[in-house]
């Protein structure tokens, strides 16, 4: 149970994040070749701290060897339960083509947990309202 928990909770949270980043994008930079996710925001006009870490470093999410990392390499943001390991096996994304749904952005998330072998599938389609010509 525990490790299923913690399955369910790791994917919540890094699909929330994924979700949050997108809602204010106003493009994306798909680079499929490294399975990698990356949104370009506009500036934030208050806030100073947040409005200099957001100029230098886009947001941006990738899969590598099970995990999903956000904006570094160094520690991942799911998988890193030593007790329940999960891994993520699928992390696809894209715009949509329909001329009349242009800025909705597909998101998918499955992930296996090391412990049990259950599976979780996460699909959400984001609006993403930054666009310029909304």
């Amino acid at each position: 149970m525990f490790a299923d928990f913690i399955l369910q909770q790791e994917m919540e949270s890094a699909m929330n994040r994924i979700v949050t980043d997108a809602q204010i994008a106003y493009a994306i930079e798909p680079i499929e070749q490294n399975n990698r996710l990356k949104f370009y925001q506009h500036e934030m006009q208050t806030f100073t701290e947040l409005k200099e870490r957001y100029i230098n470093s886009r947001p941006w999410y990738k899969l590598k060897d099970g995990n999903l990392y956000h904006n570094g390499e160094s520690s991942p943001i799911t998988g890193g339960n030593v007790l329940a390991s999960t891994i993520v096996r699928t992390f696809e994304y894209r715009q949509r083509a329909d001329i009349n749904k242009p800025k909705l952005l597909y998101v998918k998330i499955e992930a296996e947990s090391d412990v049990t072998h259950h599976r979780i599938t996460l699909t959400t389609e984001v609006f993403m309202r930054g666009l310029q010509d909304e």
